[in-house]
């Protein structure tokens, strides 16, 4: 995990939400603003870990001969037309973190075929 940034800022995220959930449990602060806050960082923890696993699949990807397959260059649509879209939507609020979420669930769905 020394190598893998994504990773260690999902759990960067999850402490910082875990802390301001704290601060709301123990009355320190404004509650609404802790909530909405720690929100805000398990969403950024859960989109870097989205990241994570695509990156990684393109890892593995490089290790075995999946460019002939239909699921794949699916995958590689989904992902270009996802990045468009963030690209598209940076500071508006947008569903990318849901079509992330779907994405990596066919990665996911992919690789367990290919065992």
């Amino acid at each position: 995990m020394d190598n893998n940034k994504i990773l260690k800022q999902s759990l960067i995220e999850f402490h910082n939400a875990i802390s301001h959930l704290s601060a709301v449990y123990w009355g320190y602060g404004d509650a609404e603003k802790n909530k909405d806050r720690a929100i805000n960082h398990f969403k950024r923890g859960a989109l870097d870990s989205y990241k994570s696993i695509i990156k990684d699949f393109f890892i593995i990807k490089s290790c075995k001969s999946y460019l002939q397959n239909q699921e794949y260059e699916n995958i590689i649509n989904d992902l270009k037309e996802t990045r468009k879209e963030e690209y598209e939507n940076i500071s508006k609020d947008n569903r990318i973190s849901q079509k992330y979420h779907e994405l990596t669930t066919k990665i996911i769905h992919f690789t367990n075929l290919k065992k």
